[in-house]
């Protein structure tokens, strides 16, 4: 894949992260579901995604709109997800969603955030890196967890892609 920065990108390069987004929210949806010493076992039925291919594809991106509220979405799902994992009665950890939640704002019109009627590139490419990091930070705390028991959380970190932030803050 290529580089993704906040001065250029091509617009397959971002649907195939975005498609790798939620590919990696799955696996680990799914690593979840599976794991003997979590209790909730409707991980993916109630966090995952379907990725909107129908608006959202390299031959063509319907609109902004589409790929923000998609970016919401999985960003809301992701926090549940953490959320769930501090009421589940099997893990003894908490601060899970507190840890790793990504608290940037989309559709607010405040500078620095990605609103619908506008959003700067180098925004979206910050916001693309808050994702990694926030994900990175799951999967790192859910590898040392001592109650859950699959250890492979990190293979899924979203790591396919080049992210070049800090361009044009």
């Amino acid at each position: 894949m290529a580089n993704i920065e906040g001065t250029g990108l091509n617009q397959d390069d971002l649907v195939t992260f975005l498609t790798l987004m939620n590919t990696q929210l799955t696996a680990v949806l799914t690593l979840l579901d599976s794991d003997t010493g979590v209790t909730l076992t409707t991980y993916v039925a109630t966090y995952g995604i379907t990725f909107p291919t129908t608006t959202i594809s390299a031959t063509g991106i319907r609109s902004q709109g589409d790929i923000l509220t998609f970016l919401d979405t999985w960003r809301t799902n992701f926090i549940a997800m953490l959320t769930a994992l501090d009421g589940d009665a099997g893990i003894t950890a908490v601060n899970w969603a507190s840890t790793g939640a990504i608290t940037d704002v989309i559709d607010t019109t405040a500078a620095g955030n990605l609103y619908q009627t506008g959003m700067n590139q180098s925004q979206l490419v910050n916001y693309l890196q808050t994702c990694i990091t926030a994900f990175a930070v799951f999967t790192a705390k859910a590898d040392a967890d001592g109650d859950i028991d699959t250890a492979t959380y990190a293979t899924n970190n979203i790591t396919d892609t080049v992210i070049n932030t800090g361009c044009n803050d």
